[in-house]
């Protein structure tokens, strides 16, 4: 079972290409590219402690990932342009 600090997926998120907008409850990460909103998002509590391995798994599958791929974007091996080849090669961007 895997588990992620929430902070620590905000800033990986900002660092390869997301862009975070809040409302009341939330946080939501849109992917950008070529300066440009795409419709890959996710979306955190303000205050969202640890992820588990449920919210893991959600955040992935909104954000058109394998489990193992964004965990490793959060963790930090997987850069921005492995993930705009991942989007690409999906035909998402």
């Amino acid at each position: 079972m895997v588990s992620l600090k929430g902070q620590k997926a905000h800033r990986s998120f900002l660092k390869k290409g997301f862009k975070d907008e809040r409302d009341r409850k939330h946080i939501f990460y849109y992917f950008y590219f070529n300066g440009k909103k795409s419709t890959i998002y996710t979306k955190m509590s303000h205050n969202p402690g640890d992820l588990n391995d449920y919210l893991i798994g959600r955040m992935a599958d909104q954000l058109k990932l394998e489990k193992n791929d964004f965990v490793e974007l959060v963790k930090c091996p997987l850069l921005e342009e492995n993930l705009i080849e991942i989007y690409k090669q999906k035909s998402l961007i």
